[in-house]
């Protein structure tokens, strides 16, 4: 069914991607920055959002979910980078409250059904996030790496590391700063073709993390950030 969405346009950069022929008419929403796009909610998993979302970005995308129900993941299967919160990993490996037969119900409730939809095949979503979030957090800034990605929030700095030819492939990594021994920037040279500034971590458990930073970034920004939480 090709017109199983309803797509709205909030602003240039913002989407609402909606489910008007199912009972719960549920709504997500498309953020698009300037290097990725954030997908709040993957709907009912009737149809494939990943579709309609192809058509609004042609940037990587994370989906993240306001809550872990049934009627706000199903198109989690096709956005293996997505985010959930620590109180709902539970319910995201086994431990959803209601069972599957009673789940198929809601969806097939009140609802004009694809006619290639095979309600045997449904599935409630379950899956390993490559971000936990945690009560409180907000992200306070991010930063491009040479390749990789550098995230602070206000508990901690994630990284994300891309790997491989194709970058599909990528690694996190959650540096809490009360674990932060030492650190160190080195500002660019003056110059400098192409300004280079590095950023260098040693944690109280011997760890260290070393990172560099290519074109116009504001390093010491950086080191602000980390001296206000760890000083």
């Amino acid at each position: 069914m090709n017109d199983w969405f309803t797509i709205d346009t909030i602003d240039e950069n913002t989407y609402a991607i909606s489910e008007y022929k199912h009972w719960e008419e549920t709504h997500c929403y498309l953020l698009n920055g300037t290097k990725h796009s954030l997908l709040i909610d993957t709907g009912l998993g009737i149809c494939d959002i990943s579709k309609m979302v192809s058509k609004l970005t042609d940037k990587p995308v994370t989906a993240i979910a306001t809550h872990i129900h049934w009627d706000l993941i199903g198109g989690h299967k096709y956005y293996p980078n997505f985010y959930a919160h620590e109180a709902e990993l539970d319910w995201l490996n086994g431990g959803f409250p209601q069972p599957l037969e009673m789940i198929k119900g809601y969806v097939v409730d009140r609802c004009k059904l694809p006619e290639n939809f095979n309600i045997n095949d449904y599935q409630f979503f379950q899956g390993k996030p490559t971000k936990v979030l945690y009560g409180g957090e907000q992200i306070e800034f991010a930063f491009q790496t040479v390749r990789d990605q550098l995230i602070f929030t206000n508990k901690r700095i994630i990284s994300v590391d891309v790997q491989g030819i194709t970058g599909k492939r990528k690694s996190f990594a959650t540096m809490p700063y009360s674990k932060i021994q030492y650190f160190s920037i080195q500002t660019p040279g003056f110059l400098e073709m192409i300004p280079d500034s590095e950023l260098y971590i040693m944690f109280t458990n011997g760890f260290t993390a070393k990172f560099e930073f290519k074109g116009a970034v504001d390093i010491g920004k950086i080191g602000r950030i980390l001296s206000e939480y760890i000083l």
